[in-house]
């Protein structure tokens, strides 16, 4: 996006120096999956399938930053080429990548979902067919490449939504529904808004199950470490009760904070690959849809300082922002964003909040807007991602507050937030 270098603007009341901040480790729950491709081998052969010889077989590959999805999704489709089907993969994101078929390739190719990884072809089309309508007569569509296999076989997280509450939220059944619906599908179910959703979600599925062209399904829960801890297959009669089940496992076991306020939050980059809402508003709070349910620790102001790779310039997500910067506007790709957003409804996803010219600005304004807060007291969390909770900076005042609680793990003395002279904040290493 074109943006000047600077804004022109009298900060004000910024002399004042920024609390010390200590790296720290939040300690959550750490059982995970070693062998992928085993467990879903082993899942599949649970299943009672039928004779799949030469049936063509569409799996779903996501656009949010899935942990270990190529590698699933690959286990799958060798695992299928083994009863000699013709597995194909399409991707199944709705309007996101810009909603055109070359962009959603170009996008889970940033996965490693390939067709030279994979070794299956990779149809990219948002093209759609008319599966049926729901009780209530919505419509209910189908990427056509899927539409024409013989089987389709949705493979997903689930986990919490960003924008609404229910017994089913992010898992197969939406990756059916808003996935696979592509931009028409995706326009039309979310123009009856997130209130529906609840119920929508799952009779929306039902079109899908009741066309016997699902062969099964896969789901994955990841743990707070952002590392695949569950895969299960599912029958199809049985994706809706199993997702219930591994949706409530995900709450449960999914990252959080620990502390009991923040007054700034410090982000690096949000992204579509770290959440359909950019930000996790299961973490943050802020949800742009306006839905209730999203219980959070108070966050006075939040800054956002940039946009993640992967997210190709989406920055759905801004909205939920007090405070960018001028980076994060000039990686912002505006036309992707308005489409996500204007798909979704929730154009409250798309607004601008206030941009300031560096990241040392963003977090004096941030401390300085927070509402009464004494700079010297300012409780500063800093976070790549939302993706990313166990390692982070927290500011000073903390210490006192965490000494002895178990959940938390001192690794370092505090020491000044580092700035380079253009004001940019050093980012937190990446994991690997």
């Amino acid at each position: 996006m074109q943006f000047p270098d600077r804004i022109d603007y009298k900060l004000g009341g910024d002399d004042f120096d920024l609390p010390r901040v200590f790296k720290a480790r939040q300690v959550f729950a750490r059982d995970r999956i070693e062998d992928i491709e085993g467990v879903v081998a082993g899942e599949i052969d649970k299943l009672p399938l039928p004779d799949l010889k030469g049936k063509r077989i569409a799996l779903t590959a996501g656009s949010r930053g899935v942990a270990n999805q190529a590698k699933i999704l690959k286990a799958v489709a060798d695992h299928l080429k083994g009863k000699d089907a013709n597995p194909f993969i399409v991707p199944g994101m709705g309007s996101h990548a810009g909603a055109t078929a070359e962009g959603q390739k170009d996008f889970i190719a940033g996965y490693g979902i390939t067709e030279e990884t994979m070794g299956v072809p990779i149809l990219s089309s948002m093209d759609v067919v008319l599966l049926g309508s729901t009780p209530s007569g919505v419509p209910v569509y189908c990427d056509k490449n899927a539409a024409e296999a013989d089987y389709i076989f949705p493979v997903h997280r689930v986990k919490p939504h960003t924008d609404f509450k229910g017994e089913v939220e992010s898992g197969p059944s939406k990756m059916l529904v808003i996935g696979l619906g592509k931009h028409r599908g995706a326009t039309h179910i979310h123009n009856l808004g997130f209130s529906v959703f609840a119920k929508l979600i799952p009779e929306a599925a039902q079109v899908f199950f009741d066309t016997g062209k699902i062969l099964a399904g896969i789901g994955a829960v990841e743990n707070a470490y952002d590392e695949t801890m569950i895969i299960e297959a599912m029958r199809t009669q049985d994706i809706l009760a199993r997702e219930k089940v591994l949706l409530a496992k995900s709450k449960e076991v999914m990252a959080k904070f620990y502390m009991d306020s923040i007054d700034v939050l410090v982000i690096e980059e949000i992204g579509k690959d770290i959440s359909g809402a950019g930000m996790d508003s299961n973490i943050v709070g802020y949800p742009t849809s306006g839905e209730p349910g999203f219980d959070v620790i108070p966050i006075r102001r939040i800054a956002v300082l940039g946009i993640s790779k992967l997210a190709h310039g989406n920055g759905i997500g801004l909205g939920a922002a007090h405070i960018v910067t001028i980076d994060f506007m000039k990686q912002l790709d505006i036309a992707a964003t308005y489409i996500n957003s204007i798909t979704s409804r929730v154009i409250e996803g798309a607004r601008i909040p206030l941009v300031a010219n560096s990241d040392l600005e963003a977090v004096k304004i941030g401390v300085f807007c927070g509402m009464g807060v004494e700079p010297a007291k300012a409780r500063i969390v800093q976070i790549i991602n939302t993706l990313c909770l166990g390692e982070l900076l927290m500011s000073e005042p903390y210490l006192p507050l965490i000494k002895g609680d178990k959940r938390f793990e001192v690794l370092s003395e505090p020491e000044p937030l580092r700035f380079d002279d253009k004001g940019r904040l050093a980012r937190l290493p990446r994991p690997h």
